[in-house]
Formats: C-alpha cells, structure tokens, sequence
C-alpha cells in the first residue's frame, strides 16, 4: 500500500501550526490505519517562534515520529513551499502518474 506524505507549509504561524500538529496527532492516534509516512512542516524563514516551538512540542506528541521540521534556508514565496516537499517524494514518469 502506498503511503502518504502530509506536507504543511508555514510562515509566522506559531499557535496555528501547533493546533495544527496537535490536531493531526489526535486524527493519527484515533485513525491508526492511515498509512503514513510523514508530517512534514516546511518553515518558510518565519521570523517568529513557529520552528522552535514546534521543536518543543513534535518530541511530547504521541506520534512524534512522523512529524518532522524543514526550514528553507530563504523565503521562497508563496507558491515554492507548496511544490518543494514533494520533490524526491512523487515518481517522476508518466505511467507512474
């Protein structure tokens, strides 16, 4: 079975990406079928606390070892961050589609 890669971009968004993180936490614990792979958070340079308090919180959730942080190490814009997780991740041929 093919698992899923859930990807959430974030910008200046501390308490928003923690409910978020906790949310996603709960929905995994009650839903253990979901074939998950990871929760990728990617930061784009937010300039306020949202990597370190996710840092603080990922490690004291029940499935901690799905979520996982990337920072980018500019601001990328608004579209990049909604395309780059999935590079390396999706199949890139046509009949793969």
């Amino acid at each position: 079975m093919d698992k899923i890669l859930l990807a959430i971009p974030c910008y200046n968004c501390s308490p928003q990406a923690q409910r978020v993180a906790k949310s996603i936490d709960h929905f995994i614990t009650v839903n253990s079928a979901i074939p998950l792979s990871e929760i990728l958070f990617i930061d784009n340079c937010s300039t306020d606390t949202t990597v370190s308090d996710l840092e603080q919180l990922i490690p004291h959730l029940k499935n901690s070892n799905f979520f996982k942080i990337k920072k980018n190490k500019k601001n990328l814009g608004l579209g990049d961050p909604k395309k780059r997780p999935f590079t390396g991740y999706l199949p890139m041929t046509p009949n793969s589609w």
